[in-house]
This record gives structure tokens, C-alpha cells and sequence, in this order.
């Protein structure tokens, strides 16, 4: 038997091996028929994300900037993708910028929590998009942060702002300790801080 046939074997024997939640980082590969792929405005497309503590009362909030991305289309519609998150681009909004300490601290503070040394890109590869109604789908994708792997379902407003040019926003939340963020942090931390993280997507293609 050919060693193609023996590799073959070995990586169809590891897709069909038991399925789990949590996954190893690994490339996506389309095998679907694409007749156009969009990449994303970088200047324009922006993520919001916003913190809470004490159940809510308490709150900070800021951006990030997207590194890449691409989105593919089949006959108009959406059918794949992939956005990549600058994570040292992190940046607070809910202070003044005159407040320089704070900020300075805070930073420092989130960008430990995220590990971005150690972890600069956060990633969402989108498998899967069901269309929801003309205006929405809902999207199946992998969220990648500090390397963990989680899939999370997500519901996104469309529309054409362009005779060939796409705006697609979201909001949408996740719980922090799956992805073992502020997991190094105090007792007291991890209880005074809320465990989900809200993010918001505003991204326009080119």
C-alpha cells in the first residue's frame, strides 16, 4: 500500500474519531464552490467589547482593530470566512484620555488577562451560515483566544451599503473562562468580574 493511501487512512481514522466542544487550532479549508471572496476594510471595520463587574454595575468598554480577513460568497450569499483580531491593539474608550494612569493600568491589566505576549491574534473561522431571514443569518464559527478553541453561534444583521460591498454587524457574548481569560487573576477578581464578555461587530468588506 502506497504511503498516500497509509496517510489517508490515518487522517480519515482522526476526522471520525469521537467529537468534542473544545479543538486544537487547525487551518479551515473550503471544499465548496466560491465565485467570489471580499476582504474586509481594515479602516473601518472595528470590534467593541465591553466588560462588567458586580453583576453588571460596574463596566468598561473599548475596541480592537482587526489584523485580516476575508469572507466568501456563493450566488451573493455568505458562506465562509475568516477574521483575524489584532490583540495589542486593545483600547480603552470609557476613560479619559487626560486620565493617563488608569489607562496606562487597566491596559496593562487586560493585555495580561489576554496574554497578547504570549497570544497577539485572536481568530473567528466561519463554518457554517444558515440563512435567517433576508436582513440576518446566523452564523457557526470557531472563536480563537490565548489558543483555545471554542465553536459559538452567532446572529448577524446584513446588508449591501454597495453595488458589491457588504456591512455586517453583530453583538454577541461569551463567558471569559472558557478561554481562560483573567484565569491567572485573584480570587477576589474572579468573582467581582463578570464572566461573560460582550463583543460587538461592525465590519464593511472592500
Amino acid at each position: 500500500m502506497s504511503k498516500f493511501f497509509i496517510l489517508l487512512f490515518v487522517v480519515l481514522g482522526v476526522l471520525s474519531g469521537p467529537a468534542k466542544e473544545m479543538m486544537v487550532v487547525k487551518p479551515v479549508r473550503y471544499f465548496i464552490r466560491l465565485d467570489t471572496m471580499l476582504c474586509i476594510d481594515l479602516e473601518r471595520s472595528r470590534l467593541f467589547w465591553k466588560g462588567t463587574k458586580l453583576a453588571g454595575t460596574g463596566k468598561h468598554e473599548g475596541t480592537l482593530r482587526f489584523l485580516d480577513g476575508n469572507l466568501m460568497f456563493e450566488g451573493g450569499e455568505l458562506v465562509a470566512g475568516q477574521l483575524m483580531v489584532d490583540m495589542q491593539s486593545i483600547h480603552i474608550t470609557d476613560i479619559s484620555p487626560q486620565d493617563i494612569v488608569p489607562i496606562r493600568n487597566l491596559t496593562g491589566h487586560l493585555k495580561a488577562d489576554f496574554a497578547v505576549g504570549q497570544f497577539p491574534i485572536a481568530k473567528l473561522e466561519i463554518e457554517q451560515v444558515t440563512q435567517i431571514s433576508e436582513m440576518e443569518v446566523q452564523i457557526k464559527a470557531l472563536l480563537t483566544i490565548r489558543s483555545i478553541t471554542w465553536s459559538i453561534d452567532i446572529l448577524v444583521r446584513k446588508e449591501k451599503w454597495d453595488s458589491d460591498k457588504y456591512h455586517f454587524s453583530s453583538q454577541f457574548s461569551f463567558d471569559r473562562f472558557d478561554w481562560n481569560i483573567g484565569s491567572e487573576g485573584s480570587w477576589l477578581e474572579k468573582k467581582l468580574v463578570d464572566r461573560d464578555i460582550q463583543v460587538g461587530v461592525d465590519l464593511f468588506t472592500m
